[in-house]
């Protein structure tokens, strides 16, 4: 979050990583994971990325 800018706060990389941050947080090691819309794209780029 210290580096955000107007220009970089919500790319689907930084969502991504924010999802991924909150289930390392809660310890959850699987999960099924669904999304519409923007949130499509977030779940894809989980996909892709972890």
């Amino acid at each position: 979050m210290a580096s955000w800018t107007k220009k970089t706060a919500f790319t689907l990389e930084n969502i991504t990583r924010d999802v991924m941050a909150i289930m390392d947080h809660l310890k959850l090691k699987k999960v099924h994971v669904i999304g519409a819309s923007m949130r499509g794209m977030i779940v894809q780029r989980m996909a892709i990325d972890f």
